[in-house]
């Protein structure tokens, strides 16, 4: 069908280039004065007007080549599995993480208040509400005590009283509860309330028009590939909604969480705000973060980690002196981390909670308490399970999915950006020496969901989003997007965009498929585009792949066979193209430092997987077909990765079943 499709548009395509030379040969012809005058200008207008139609029909011909997650003539990514041979084994499933108790019989609630469940009570506490009483500690952040160049301070302050579903005016406490008598139960809480002098100064400011929530979801360490292994739920859920835009050709631009987050809130490259040599000087208050902006347009702001010793401004970094932003869950997080919850609890768990699920309901409660009426802005950031271990991950789905299912539930997608991402792939462990792992380190995972009335009311810039999975992108493009959503129907200027956007182009506007590593500001160890040069057709490599391919066809052709469907010989290899990554990735060990004396040390070039592009032209009836093949060079064998029909008469499209190809994968020793 698709072929047929082809076909039928080349042949509009040259019965309009024969109409219009004749119309063109008519007017030359004439001797009319006035048309003898027009010659020249009628003849251009023709020529433009060919070269549009043939220029509109190629790039409608142009089929995108399976065995790449990005092929633009900018870039090209190849496609990786997952599960690839050489990293398979490193692969283990996981179930929710165990950690051990009973449910916990209180939670927080929108609005700052704490409910008690009394059948989780009952039921597995043996107790009834009566038989219990409890009171908190509010949990204050403090300024830096002298000689501290850390944001480590918070204080408790004395207890008090705590009533059931009550707003208390606190941001975060320590509840202690005795239980009858036989023990006392901790546990922490960070709480969501409408604040007096917040809400006095946002109510009366406009907000942009139209008007989108921004709700950004950080996952630490996660790669494309490790997303695809580990977050199963997630990602059904995510192909379900039909919303969400997928950025293949997302690249990192920094070693680790810092460098990488720094373009994502601000724009710029680290070097641009801050150096080493203030480490334990300079506070980022003053820096232009983007939650800043949403703040000025009267949105309520949060901001939360759940590692707050690795946090993005405070891992080797002074942090910030006063609170910056109206939520602020850091406090915390510093009190749990010194508390008896963990010192008691196995790592990763607080009572019988998993570290990230105390975040997300933090989240949760910030999204209903601004409910419908009033915009916000919120960024939460998982690097508890996922920042060390290569399956860890595995447990850091079940808690994603279940806050994405309870923000659809709550309607918040319906007025939301939601960003999910990585900051960057894995940088420890042995994958990270493997061939698939100098991928996973430089390519994270990226979703964006736009609410659909969004889309269809602004068709320009929901085709621009939908064309910007195929391009090459940063986290320095979604600050550009971030700040074209404060006015998404203004077009920045160039100096306004140098302004506010230095190094990205907003995902909701035109980026161009020639866009290359350098035009994105990725510097070339991180650039994992392939780099493609012509090889001889007589090379072993390239004949041993041209057979594989004709095997791969062949067998096909079995499969379907009827008697009109001859199988294929070879006739000639009409192209061969080795496609390889740059060598400074192949032999890339690690980086130092992210400003002063900003290095990257080199070693030996990792040895797997070369990509042969093959250019077929086949017998009988001349059939052409385009297929990647990689060579595993280590256990020298040869899988087609890709294989698809350039072009063959009727016959062969009707026998072949082109989409089942294009999944295909034949390995032959």
């Amino acid at each position: 069908m698709f072929l047929t499709t082809i076909r039928r548009r080349r042949v509009i395509a040259i019965i309009l280039v024969a109409v219009l030379l004749l119309i063109s040969i008519c007017i030359w012809k004439s001797d009319h004065p006035y048309i003898k005058d027009l010659q020249v200008i009628k003849l251009v207008r023709t020529k433009l007007l060919l070269s549009f139609s043939l220029n509109q029909t190629l790039r409608s011909e142009r089929i995108k080549n399976p065995g790449l997650i990005l092929d633009t003539p900018g870039c090209r990514i190849p496609k990786l599995d997952p599960f690839d041979p050489s990293v398979v084994d490193l692969y283990e499933a996981k179930e929710p993480y165990p950690c051990p108790g009973p449910p916990l019989f209180m939670s927080s609630q929108p609005g700052g208040s704490i409910s008690l469940n009394a059948s989780v009570l009952e039921e597995y506490y043996k107790l009834k509400p009566s038989n219990i009483s409890c009171v908190y500690h509010p949990i204050r952040r403090k300024y830096e005590k002298p000689g501290n160049v850390r944001e480590n301070d918070y204080e408790l302050l004395p207890p008090r009283k705590l009533q059931f579903d009550t707003p208390l005016p606190e941001d975060q406490v320590k509840v202690l509860c005795n239980l009858h008598g036989k023990e006392t139960f901790i546990q922490y809480f960070p709480l969501v309330r409408l604040k007096n002098k917040i809400e006095q100064n946002k109510s009366s400011i406009e907000p942009p028009t139209p008007r989108l929530n921004v709700i950004l979801l950080g996952v630490d360490s996660i790669s494309k590939l490790q997303f695809l292994r580990h977050f199963r739920k997630t990602h059904a859920f995510i192909k379900n909604q039909k919303t969400f835009f997928d950025m293949k050709g997302y690249t990192k631009v920094g070693d680790n969480t810092f460098p990488n987050l720094n373009p994502l809130l601000t724009g710029r490259f680290p070097q641009d705000i801050w150096n080493e040599s203030l480490a334990d000087t300079m506070y980022f208050d003053n820096v232009d973060i983007i939650w800043k902006r949403y703040a000025n347009k009267g949105y309520r702001t949060l901001y939360a980690e759940d590692s707050p010793f690795f946090g993005t401004f405070n891992y080797g970094r002074r942090g910030f002196n006063e609170t910056p932003a109206d939520y602020y869950l850091r406090p915390l997080y510093l009190a749990l981390h010194n508390s008896e919850v963990r010192e008691k609890g196995p790592f990763y768990c607080f009572n019988s909670q998993v570290e990230p699920e105390l975040m997300y309901d933090y989240v949760r409660d910030f999204v209903r308490t601004m409910g419908n009426n009033r915009p916000y802005f919120a960024f939460a950031m998982q690097s508890s399970l996922t920042h060390d271990y290569l399956n860890h991950a595995g447990y850091a789905d079940y808690s994603t999915i279940e806050l994405l299912e309870d923000l659809w539930d709550y309607g918040a997608h319906n007025n939301s950006v939601i960003i999910l991402f990585g900051d960057h792939g894995l940088r420890f462990g042995s994958i990270r020496w493997t061939y698939i792992g100098k991928f996973e380190e430089r390519m994270p995972f990226m979703y964006i969901h736009f609410p659909a009335w969004f889309l269809e009311q602004y068709p320009d810039l929901a085709k621009n989003l939908h064309d910007s999975q195929e391009r090459l992108v940063t986290l320095f493009d979604v600050h550009a997007t971030l700040v074209q959503l404060l006015d998404p129907t203004h077009e920045l200027t160039e100096k306004e965009r140098v302004t506010n956007t230095p190094y990205g182009l907003s995902l909701l506007s035109e980026i161009s498929p020639y866009r290359t590593c350098e035009k994105a500001y990725i510097y070339t160890h991180w650039c994992v585009c392939q780099v493609l040069q012509e090889v001889w057709a007589e090379q072993p490599e390239v004949k041993k792949s041209a057979e594989v391919i004709m095997d791969c066809i062949n067998n096909e052709l079995r499969t379907e066979k009827t008697s009109s469907c001859p199988s294929l010989q070879l006739d000639k290899i009409t192209s061969a193209k080795l496609g390889q990554i740059n060598d400074l990735v192949l032999r890339f060990e690690k980086h130092g430092n992210v400003v002063i004396d900003r290095h990257v040390v080199y070693g030996e070039r990792i040895v797997k997987y070369e990509d042969y592009i093959i250019t077929l032209l086949t017998n009988p009836n001349g059939a052409i077909f385009q297929s990647t093949v990689r060579h595993d060079v280590v256990e020298d064998t040869y899988c087609v990765v890709d294989i698809y029909e350039e072009f063959s008469e009727d016959q062969y499209s009707s026998c072949i079943n082109t989409e089942r190809l294009k999944k295909f994968r034949y390995c032959n020793a």
